[in-house]
């Protein structure tokens, strides 16, 4: 199977980084090098910029004004969801975020209702730098360019490695490298 055909049987799965935890690690970062979709205008390079969308409560603390720890809980299930800076404005971001919290806010979460803060930044080459806690030779986290029709600059990134300590340590060095970089609408 290659990519494209991985992430088409994976549509709508909400759980589809833990299917792509299951396959060898040489599978994982070829297929970064593969666009993930028919939408796709080519593979996320090193060198690009990606924008996580940042949401009050979910990714967001009040009393600090600081991103959350959970801002990247998704890259071990359905994928953290991100833009390409080089595909897509920061209005486009914002337009993006706010529509999203507009229809997340017509039947709130037990959590309350959304608000959409900002977006963090990474380098994807910074993503591809993270390594395994349990095995500091093992890729841990990945980027995919999961284009959709309506927004060509999607990517995913995914948590690489399975294990509650991997996953932990996955996701505090991609906050740790985002924390600093928000940008508030």
């Amino acid at each position: 199977m290659n990519c494209r055909k991985f992430f088409e049987s994976i549509a709508g799965d909400a759980q589809y980084c833990k299917k792509l935890q299951q396959s060898p690690e040489d599978i994982q970062v070829a297929w970064e090098k593969e666009s993930a979709s028919e939408h796709s205008l080519l593979p996320a390079q090193d060198v690009e910029i990606l924008a996580r969308q940042v949401m009050d409560p979910t990714h967001y603390d009040n009393v600090t004004g600081n991103i959350a720890p959970t801002l990247f809980d998704d890259a071990s299930s359905k994928g953290a969801s991100c833009h390409r800076m080089g595909y897509i404005t920061r209005e486009k971001i914002r337009e993006i975020a706010e529509a999203r919290v507009s229809l997340v806010n017509q039947n709130p979460p037990s959590t309350g209702p959304r608000k959409a803060i900002g977006f963090t930044t990474l380098y994807v080459s910074e993503v591809r730098s993270v390594f395994s806690k349990t095995l500091p030779v093992r890729r841990a986290a990945g980027v995919y360019d999961t284009a959709k029709a309506d927004d060509i600059s999607h990517a995913d990134i995914c948590q690489l490695v399975s294990g509650k300590e991997n996953g932990k340590s996955v996701r505090a060095q991609l906050f740790m490298l985002a924390m600093a970089r928000l940008e508030v609408f």
